[in-house]
C-alpha cells in the first residue's frame, strides 16, 4: 500500500461517521482512528486521525479465536511450545479456557516460534496476538 491510498484512507476517515477502521495486507497492517469519534455527543475540538502501519515482513502471528485464559498444552496431552520450536499448520500449540470448556488451538501457519507473547493463565482476548511466528 502506497503513501497515497494511506492519505485517502485518512481523508475518508475524517469525512466519514467512522471512529475506527483497521486494514490488513500482505506483510501490512493500518489502524486508522479518530479521536473525536470515540465519544459521541460530547464537544471536542479536532483530533488527528492516528495511523499505526506494522510492516510484519516475514511475521505471522497466531491469535486467539475466543476470549478466555490462555494455558499451555498439559503434559499429560503433549509437549509445550517454546521459542525456537518449529510449528507446523494444524498443530496444536496451547488451550484456551473458556467458560470450563478446554479450547485446543492449532498453528494456522508453518514456520518457527520466535516469540510466546503471553504467559500461563493470562486472560486473553479475541484476536489478541498469542505466538509471533517465523514464516517460510
Amino acid at each position: 500500500m502506497d503513501f497515497e491510498t494511506i492519505e485517502k484512507l485518512i481523508k475518508l476517515m475524517n469525512d466519514s461517521k467512522l471512529g475506527k477502521l483497521k486494514i490488513e495486507t500482505e506483510g501490512m497492517k493500518i489502524s486508522l482512528t479518530n479521536g473525536e469519534r470515540n465519544f459521541p455527543g460530547v464537544a471536542a475540538s479536532p483530533v488527528p486521525v492516528e495511523v499505526i502501519v506494522e510492516d510484519e515482513g516475514d511475521y505471522v502471528y497466531i491469535t486467539s479465536p475466543l476470549v478466555g485464559i490462555y494455558k499451555s498444552l498439559s503434559a499429560a496431552q503433549k509437549s509445550s511450545v517454546k521459542a525456537g520450536d518449529r510449528v507446523e499448520k494444524g498443530q496444536p500449540v496451547c488451550v484456551i479456557e473458556a467458560m470450563k470448556l478446554i479450547n485446543e488451538i492449532e498453528s494456522e501457519f508453518e514456520g518457527e516460534v520466535v516469540e510466546i507473547l503471553v504467559s500461563e493463565g493470562d486472560a486473553v482476548e479475541f484476536e489478541q496476538k498469542l505466538f509471533k511466528i517465523r514464516s517460510n
